[in-house]
C-alpha cells in the first residue's frame, strides 16, 4: 500500500500543467503582454503540497496561494487527491475552505463516497450488505460509487453464501399494557412467557427472537442476562417455573453486560441457530437477568383474561412466581436455505465475476480491478456533484436458483482520482479568489490559505496550480499640458496636440490609451475632438469669424479600465483676415472672330458681383489659362485701370480659331492682398472662343525637277510639304492635277500626297505641271517646272534570216535590221561562232545583209552573231544557231542517227497535258531531237543523252474540247551532220468527254464532277432523284436539290439504275486497266500502271522498267519547247 502511494505521489509531482481543464475565462479587456502571468505554485514556491492529517490533527492551512493585490484574475484551478498514510489509511470527507474564512468551498463528501482513493462502502454508506432471496431469482439492490475519471489500482470484494431469514411476527395488539412493576427497581427477575404454536406456524432453526420494546431507560445495562428456550405442551403456565417444561430448557443466550437496543420498536436477542423449533408444541421462553442502574426493562403486552400466558418472580433464582394474564407481541427469525448455483455480475453488464454450481455456503474473494476499469470507461456518469466530481454508480447483480442469502463485505477499491477544484459553493474558484484579493491598496500580495479538513486520517495532495492573471493595473498619469497651442479662426486642425506626449501608464503605451474630451468651454462655437487615437483636434469653423480662448480638459483610460484627468489647459483661436469668396455669378463667355480685334474685361476692385469680401477690402486678381496650348490661339495681359480696377486684355493670333478644339478656359483668382495663395484663393472660370473665318489653301514653292532621259518613274515632291490650309486638314483638301505642258510626260498623285513623274521613252526637254487645291469654300493653284536632260540610247539590231535552227548550205545571205531612237546606226558587225567581229561585207543598215560561204565551215551547228554601233554605244549582240550541211562537207559522211517514240502508241487516245517521250541513238552522239505536231514546225524536244521528252498541252489544240481529233506526231534526231529518218504515230486527242459518260469535261469540272470517272453520270449528287446526266440534259444544277427538270417530281432510283451503276463500276475498272496498259500521265497526275507480265524473266522486267522510267515529269508551264539555239551542242 505504501509503495503504491509513493508511486502516486511521484506522478503527481511531475503532473504537467496542461492537464488542467480549460475552464471559461473571466471577462476582461486585452492586456499588455508583459502584464499577463500565470501563478503555478503555492506560497513559498512549492509546486505541490502533501498534507499528512490524523484524527487528532485533521485539518491544515499549510497550502496557501500568493495573489498580487489589485490583479485581474482570469481563471483559477488547482488539483487535489487522497493518498494513504503510513498505516494505509485514506482521508475521508475532504473539505476545502479557500481563504479559511469559515465558508466551505469544495468537498469530496457525500453518501457512498467512501475514502478519497479507497472505496470501502456501498452506496448507502454501509460496509457490509446482506441480500435476502426468499425465492429463486435475482437482486441488483447493492451498488457502490466510483469517480468517473478514476484509475483503478486494485479492487477486491468478498461474497459469502448464507441461509436466508424467514421472519414470523405476531402482534396481538398495538394498545400496550405494562408490567405491574413498571418503574420499580428489582435486583433481578425470572420471567417466562408462552408463544403458542398456532401463532408461530413454522418449523426450523431460530436465529433471533424479538420482544416488543415499549419503554426502557436510557443507556440500560443488565448483568448476567440469560435466555432459555424449550418446547412445551402447556397452553397455560403454572406458577411453578419448572412445571412448565416438557423438555429441558436450552440456554441460547448469555451475556455478562447486556445493552438492549431498540430496532424499530423491537429488542433483538441473537440465538444464532442454537435451538430448533419443530412446530409440534408451544414455545416457552425464559429470561433471567439482574437489574440495571435504576429501572427494569418494560415490555409491552396485551391484557387477556381466562388463561395464564406469563409467569415472573422478582428473583432470578426463584422456583415459584406469579402468573400473569398478559400476552406478549413477538417476532422470530428462522434460518432458511443457502443459495444454489449462484452468480455475481459486477456492473450488470452480462460479464459474471462469479458463477458456481450447487449449494453456496462458502466465502469467495473476487478480484474486480479489470472489471471496474472497463466499467468506468463504458458506464455513463450517474451524478455530478456541485463541485465537478462526476461519479459512476456500479450495480451488483446477484442470482440464485433457490432461496438463500448473500453477504457482501470487505469492499476494497484502491484508485487514483485527481480532482480539479474550480466549482465551489460560492460559484467558481476564480470568483472566490477575486473576492479575497483586495482592490486597494494597489501594492503587495495577498496570501490566501486553503483550509483542508478531513474525516479520519490520511494524506491529501494539492498541486497543478493554474491562475492566469494580469498584474495590478494603475491609472494613467498626466504631465501638465501647456496652454501655448493656437490655431487661426475659421480653420480646422486635425492634429493640434499629441496627447501621448503628456501621458504615461504601467499597462499600455501612451499611444494605446483611450482619450476623451471631458470639458470644452466653447462647445457651441468650437469643436474639440480626438482623432487618430491620441491626437487632439480643433475645428474653429463652426462659427464663422469666431476667435478667442477655449478651455479644455481631457481624460486617458487604459485597457484595464483605469483612467486619469489632465489639467485644464487653453487653446487660442487667433483672428485672421478673411479671404474673399466667390459668388454664384459666372462670367459671360468672350467670343472673337478669327483675326479679330482685341477685347478687354474690366474687373471691379470690390468683386463686381463675382467675388465678395466680408471686410470690404480691395480685391486683386490673378489670371492663368487652364487650356494647355492657350498661347497658340491668343495672348493676354493684366493691367491697372482707373479707380483700382483691373483690366484683362485678350488678343487673338492670326489664322487661329477654336472651332475644332473648343473654348479656351481661363481661371481668375481673387485675393484681398497681392500675395496670392494659389490655388487656395477663390476663383471663377472664364471661357474664350475664337470663331473661325474660312481661309484658302496656301501653296509653297514647288521644287523644280531635273531628270535624265529614259530615267523611268520618279518621285517629284510631296504635296504635304508645299501646301497648307489654316482651316482644313490636309487630308480633307481636294488636290488635283490641272494640266501638263506636254503629253510625252505622265504626272500622277499617288497615296494622297506623293507626286510621281514618268517621261515617255527617248523624250527630253522642259515643261510645267499645274495643280489645284480646294477646301470647302476656296481654291488655289500652283505650277511646277521639270527638265528632262538628253541621254544617248544604244542602237538595236536583229537577224531576220535564217531563223534559229535553220539548215543552210553553200553560199548563204544573212539578212537583218537595225535602228537607233536618237540617232543613226553607223556600223553593223557580224561574227561566226567565236570568231572576230567584222564589218567588211555588211551592206546596208536597215535592212542589212551579209553573205557567208558555208562550205568553208564544217557541217554541224554554228552560231551567227550581229551587233550595231551608233557612234557612242554598241547594241546588245543577237544570235541564231544554224545547221550547216553541205554534200561532202565537214566530217566526210557517217551513219545517220535513229529515233523512237515510246509514248504515245499508234491509236492511243490522249487528253490534257501529255508527255511524249522516247529515245535516240547515234555512234557519234545525238545533238538534237525535233518534234512536229501535225503540219506544224519542227520544235526542239528536251534531250538528256539518249532520252528525249516533249510536254504537249493538248487542250491548246483547236476543237479538241468539242470533238475527238486525229493528230500525227513526227519525230527526228540530228547528230550534227545527219538527220535520222522521221518516225510518226497517229493519236486521237479527246478533251471533250474523256470518260465517255456523255458529260463534257468542262461541264463536269464546273459542276464538281470528275471528268475521268465514267459512272458519275448515273449518280445523283444532290439527292433530288435525278441523275447527273438527266440534270445535264435538262440544264439544271446537279449540286442543288431544288434545281431539277421543269415540271418533274422527285423520284426514287429504281433497281434497274442500281444494276446499271454496278455495271458502270465494272466498266470503269476495265477502263482504268486499259489506260494502265496505255502508259503516260494525265493532267491530274494519275499515273497509269506499268505493263507487266509475271511470266517474263527478271532481266526483261528490268529493261522494261528502265524504258518506262525514261519519261520526263509533267510541267504546268505548257508544251512549248526551247528553240534549237538555246540547246547545248
Amino acid at each position: 500500500m505504501l509503495k503504491r502511494a509513493v508511486y502516486l505521489l511521484a506522478a503527481l509531482l511531475v503532473l504537467p500543467v496542461f492537464l488542467t481543464p480549460n475552464y471559461p475565462a473571466a471577462p476582461g479587456s486585452t492586456r499588455a503582454e508583459e502584464k499577463d502571468i500565470v501563478i503555478d505554485h503555492f506560497y513559498g514556491g512549492d509546486k505541490t503540497k502533501v498534507l499528512n492529517l490524523t484524527r487528532s490533527h485533521y485539518y491544515s492551512t499549510e497550502a496557501k496561494l500568493p495573489i498580487p493585490n489589485n490583479s485581474t484574475i482570469h481563471n483559477a484551478t488547482f488539483q487535489i487527491t487522497g493518498l494513504p498514510n503510513e498505516l494505509g489509511e485514506y482521508p475521508e470527507w475532504i473539505k476545502l475552505d479557500v481563504g479559511d474564512d469559515g465558508s466551505m468551498d469544495w468537498m469530496f463528501r457525500s453518501r457512498g463516497y467512501g475514502s478519497f482513493g479507497n472505496q470501502t462502502v456501498f452506496s448507502d454508506d454501509l460496509s457490509e450488505k446482506r441480500v435476502e432471496l426468499s425465492s429463486p431469482g435475482f437482486s441488483s439492490d447493492v451498488k457502490f460509487l466510483l469517480p468517473k475519471n478514476a484509475t483503478i489500482d486494485s479492487a477486491t470484494l468478498t461474497v459469502e453464501g448464507v441461509r436466508n431469514i424467514i421472519t414470523v411476527t405476531k402482534r396481538w395488539s398495538t394498545s400496550w399494557s405494562y408490567y405491574p412493576f413498571y418503574g420499580s427497581y428489582l435486583s433481578s427477575v425470572r420471567f417466562q412467557t408462552l408463544f403458542p404454536r398456532s401463532a408461530i406456524n413454522h418449523e426450523g432453526c431460530i436465529d433471533k427472537i424479538y420482544f416488543n420494546a415499549v419503554n426502557f431507560p436510557s443507556n440500560p445495562r443488565y448483568s448476567n442476562f440469560r435466555v432459555y428456550l424449550a418446547n412445551t405442551s402447556k397452553s397455560t403456565l403454572s406458577s411453578t417455573f419448572s412445571n412448565n417444561y416438557d423438555d429441558d430448557p436450552v440456554l441460547v443466550y448469555s451475556v455478562s453486560n447486556f445493552f438492549p437496543t431498540n430496532q424499530n420498536g423491537w429488542i433483538p436477542i441473537d440465538i444464532k441457530d442454537k435451538f430448533y423449533f419443530n412446530n409440534t408444541k408451544n414455545l416457552l421462553v425464559e429470561i433471567r437477568w439482574s437489574g440495571d442502574n435504576g429501572r427494569n426493562i418494560v415490555l409491552g403486552s396485551q391484557y387477556s383474561y381466562g388463561s395464564r400466558y406469563s409467569i415472573y418472580a422478582p428473583s432470578a433464582s426463584a422456583s415459584t412466581g406469579s402468573t400473569l394474564y398478559y400476552r406478549y407481541n413477538f417476532k422470530i427469525d428462522f434460518l432458511g436455505d443457502y443459495p444454489h448455483n449462484p452468480t455475481v455480475d459486477i456492473g450488470d453488464d452480462g460479464e459474471r465475476e462469479l458463477a458456481l454450481s450447487g449449494k453456496f455456503n462458502t466465502t469467495q474473494v473476487l478480484d474486480i480491478k479489470s472489471t471496474l476499469t472497463d466499467l468506468l470507461q463504458n458506464l455513463p456518469v450517474s451524478k455530478e456533484d456541485d463541485y465537478g466530481n462526476a461519479m459512476v454508480e456500479i450495480p451488483i447483480n446477484l442470482t440464485s436458483t433457490t432461496q438463500g442469502a448473500f453477504i457482501l463485505k470487505n469492499l476494497q477499491v484502491h484508485y487514483t482520482y485527481i480532482a480539479t477544484v474550480w466549482k465551489t459553493d460560492r460559484g467558481t474558484l476564480p470568483g472566490v479568489l477575486r473576492s479575497l484579493v483586495p482592490v486597494w491598496p494597489n501594492e503587495g500580495t495577498t496570501i490566501i490559505p486553503i483550509n483542508v479538513t478531513i474525516g479520519g486520517a490520511g494524506k491529501v495532495w494539492l498541486g497543478s496550480v493554474w491562475i492566469p492573471l494580469t498584474l495590478p493595473n494603475y491609472p494613467p498619469s498626466f504631465t501638465p499640458i501647456p496652454s501655448n497651442f493656437t490655431l487661426y479662426e475659421d480653420t480646422r486642425v486635425e492634429r493640434l496636440i499629441n496627447l501621448s506626449l503628456y501621458t504615461g501608464d504601467d499597462l499600455d503605451p501612451p499611444t494605446d490609451l483611450l482619450y476623451l474630451v471631458n470639458y470644452n468651454s466653447e462647445a457651441g462655437k468650437v469643436s474639440v475632438f480626438i482623432t487618430d487615437r491620441y491626437y487632439l483636434g480643433v475645428d474653429a469653423t463652426l462659427t464663422p469669424n469666431w476667435n478667442g480662448v477655449v478651455r479644455v480638459k481631457v481624460s486617458a483610460t487604459d485597457s484595464g479600465g483605469k483612467y486619469a484627468f489632465s489639467n485644464v489647459f487653453t487653446i487660442t483661436v487667433i483672428p485672421v483676415n478673411d479671404e474673399p469668396v466667390a459668388t454664384d455669378r459666372e462670367f459671360d463667355e468672350i467670343i472673337f472672330d478669327e483675326d479679330g480685334a482685341a477685347i478687354t474685361l474690366t474687373l471691379d476692385p470690390h468683386g463686381g458681383g463675382y467675388f465678395t469680401d466680408v471686410e470690404g477690402d480691395r480685391l486683386y486678381y490673378h489670371l492663368e489659362p487652364l487650356t494647355e496650348n492657350a498661347s497658340d490661339y491668343l495672348s493676354w495681359s493684366l493691367s491697372a485701370g482707373v479707380d483700382n480696377t483691373t483690366v484683362v486684355t485678350f488678343s487673338p493670333k492670326p489664322d487661329k480659331n477654336t472651332d475644332e478644339s473648343g473654348p479656351i478656359l481661363f481661371r481668375i483668382w481673387a485675393d484681398d492682398d497681392e500675395e496670392f495663395n494659389l490655388p487656395e484663393n477663390p476663383y471663377k472660370d472664364l471661357k474664350v472662343s475664337i470663331e473661325g473665318v474660312p481661309d484658302p489653301p496656301v501653296w509653297g514653292e514647288i521644287p523644280p525637277l531635273e531628270v535624265n532621259e529614259d530615267s523611268g518613274e520618279v518621285k517629284w515632291f510631296d504635296l504635304k510639304d508645299v501646301i497648307f490650309d489654316p482651316d482644313t486638314p490636309f487630308e480633307s483638301l481636294d488636290i488635283t492635277l490641272i494640266s501638263v505642258s506636254t503629253t510625252l510626260v505622265e504626272v500622277s498623285i499617288v497615296n494622297g500626297s506623293e507626286v510621281r513623274f514618268r517621261p515617255s521613252a527617248n523624250f527630253y526637254g522642259d515643261g510645267t505641271a499645274t495643280f489645284r487645291a480646294r477646301d470647302e469654300e476656296n481654291a488655289a493653284e500652283a505650277t511646277g517646272e521639270f527638265h528632262i536632260l538628253p541621254v544617248n540610247d544604244p542602237p538595236a539590231v536583229a537577224i531576220t534570216t535564217p531563223h534559229d535552227g535553220a539548215t543552210i548550205s553553200g553560199t548563204y545571205t544573212i539578212v537583218g535590221s537595225s535602228s537607233d531612237v536618237d540617232g543613226v546606226v553607223e556600223l553593223i558587225e557580224v561574227r561566226i561562232d567565236q570568231g572576230s567581229w567584222i564589218s567588211q561585207g555588211v551592206s546596208g543598215r536597215n535592212p542589212w545583209t551579209y553573205t557567208v560561204d558555208t562550205t568553208q565551215l564544217p557541217d554541224g551547228v554554228h552560231t551567227i552573231w550581229a551587233r550595231a554601233y551608233d557612234g557612242e554605244d554598241f547594241s546588245q549582240p543577237v544570235s541564231v544557231r544554224v545547221i550547216v550541211q553541205n554534200e561532202g562537207g565537214g566530217g566526210g559522211g557517217g551513219t545517220p542517227p535513229t529515233v523512237t517514240i515510246k509514248a504515245p502508241k499508234n491509236g492511243d487516245e490522249i487528253y490534257g497535258t501529255f508527255v511524249i517521250y522516247g529515245s535516240a541513238s547515234d555512234d557519234r552522239g545525238v545533238v538534237a531531237v525535233q518534234i512536229k505536231i501535225g503540219n506544224g514546225p519542227w520544235i526542239n524536244a528536251s534531250l538528256n543523252e539518249t532520252q528525249w521528252t516533249y510536254k504537249w498541252v493538248t487542250t491548246l489544240l483547236p476543237g479538241s474540247s468539242e470533238r475527238e481529233i486525229p493528230v500525227t506526231i513526227t519525230v527526228r534526231s540530228f547528230d550534227g551532220e545527219l538527220y535520222s529518218e522521221p518516225v510518226s504515230v497517229r493519236v486521237f486527242v479527246n478533251n471533250y468527254d474523256t470518260d465517255k459518260d456523255g458529260l463534257p469535261n468542262e461541264w463536269e469540272k464546273n459542276n464538281g464532277l470528275n471528268p475521268f470517272n465514267p459512272i458519275d453520270a448515273q449518280e445523283d449528287t444532290d439527292g433530288d432523284g435525278y441523275t447527273n446526266e438527266e440534270e445535264y440534259k435538262a440544264n439544271t444544277d446537279p449540286q442543288d436539290p431544288l434545281s431539277r427538270p421543269r415540271g418533274a417530281e422527285k423520284k426514287q432510283l429504281p433497281w434497274l439504275w442500281i444494276i446499271i451503276g454496278v455495271v458502270a463500276v465494272l466498266a470503269m475498272l476495265g477502263a482504268v486497266l486499259f489506260l494502265t496498259r496505255k502508259g503516260g500521265k494525265s493532267e491530274e497526275g494519275e499515273e497509269e500502271p506499268k505493263r507487266k507480265k509475271k511470266e517474263k524473266k527478271k532481266k526483261k522486267e528490268k529493261e522494261e522498267e528502265k524504258d518506262e522510267g525514261d519519261r520526263g515529269p509533267i510541267s504546268p508551264l505548257g508544251a512549248a519547247a526551247a528553240p534549237l539555239a538555246a540547246q547545248p551542242l
